[in-house]
């Protein structure tokens, strides 16, 4: 056996003692921003989560994480192809450097542990949240987990914003938000301040296209992912589906003709400005080409990202600024 000095053994003494205090320190999360923890009202309840989240997990919605500036440790929802286009290349860094947890409910509920999430948050309609009620379960042993519902697809987007704010609040990204809002509200007033008069004349058909759907095309009204931010800013797109709600409808090439009746056409496009591909078979049909608004320059394309964030939102009114611009040279 080796014996130890006094002097040695004083030494070693009083450094053990110095690592217990530190450990001691680094595990008082009350002391750090990290280990607070706050309430807050999710739609499963009103949960503890940390006040400042470093390692952040989300399930659904990644492009609202991402354009609001969070770098989740890990993510689900298959990026689709368009929705991959839209991402700055820093976003499109972070979704990267994210691990790919997968679609519900084939969740690796392993490979989400491993990751030590303090926050996962689940961004989906309620019908899918409810359907998968062992999928909450599970995700809320491995950490607090905020559930905000969403709307489903293409329904009234309406409550985009609150729902915003809610997302925002829960991953701590409330400063974020609010100068993208301020940024959206000024172009909003800027569009109506610059082109009330235009806008008060004119009415607008709104045509977009789901890759798939052959034969046929789609009618987005008020509310919808492509026009909620251009009624705010004063665009009049009237319409109604067969139930009375202002949000979109399908409906077959054949009836390509209706919107004659309307002043100007505004169909979708991509961030590199150009028709959105699901878009080009409408476009290219002898029946667009033969209505009177696309042969004298009145069917216009707006860029519209499917994401409902401010800044997603910001980039389509300053499409339509330039729309409106090419519009009023024509009145």
């Amino acid at each position: 056996m080796t014996s130890t000095s006094p002097r040695r053994r004083t030494t070693l003494i009083a450094a053990l003692l110095s690592a217990a205090a530190a450990l001691a320190a680094c595990g008082d999360s009350s002391d750090t921003p990290a280990g607070e923890m706050r309430s807050f009202k999710a739609d499963n309840g009103t949960v503890e989560i940390p006040t400042h989240p470093q390692r952040i997990v989300t399930i659904g919605s990644p492009g609202v994480f991402l354009q609001i500036g969070v770098e989740p440790v890990g993510m689900s929802g298959a990026p689709g192809k368009e929705w991959m286009s839209w991402l700055t290349p820093q976003q499109r860094e972070a979704y990267e450097a994210a691990e790919n947890l997968g679609n519900l409910p084939n969740l690796d509920y392993e490979q989400i542990a491993g990751l030590n999430p303090d926050l996962i948050t689940v961004a989906i309609p309620r019908e899918a949240w409810e359907r998968n009620a062992d999928v909450a379960k599970r995700l809320k042993a491995i950490a607090p987990t905020a559930y905000i519902s969403i709307n489903p697809s293409k329904t009234d987007m309406s409550p985009w914003k609150a729902q915003l704010q809610r997302t925002a609040d829960a991953v701590d990204a409330r400063g974020r938000v609010d100068d993208d809002k301020a940024a959206y509200d000024k172009l909003v007033a800027d569009i109506k301040g610059r082109y009330g008069s235009l806008l008060r004349s004119t009415t607008f058909a709104f045509v977009n296209r789901t890759e798939g759907e052959e034969g046929r095309f789609e009618r987005e009204y008020s509310s919808s992912y492509c026009t909620v931010a251009a009624t705010e800013a004063g665009l009049d797109i009237p319409g109604e589906t067969s139930v009375g709600t202002k949000t979109f409808e399908t409906v077959s090439m054949e009836r390509i003709s209706d919107l004659s009746q309307f002043d100007a056409i505004i169909y979708r496009s991509g961030p590199d400005k150009k028709p959105a591909p699901a878009v080009e078979p409408v476009l290219e049909s002898n029946a667009w080409k033969s209505l009177p608004q696309v042969s004298d320059g009145r069917a216009l394309g707006v860029q519209c990202d499917p994401t409902l964030t401010y800044s997603a939102k910001a980039a389509e009114l300053r499409s339509i600024e330039e729309a409106l611009d090419r519009l009023a040279s024509k009145k």
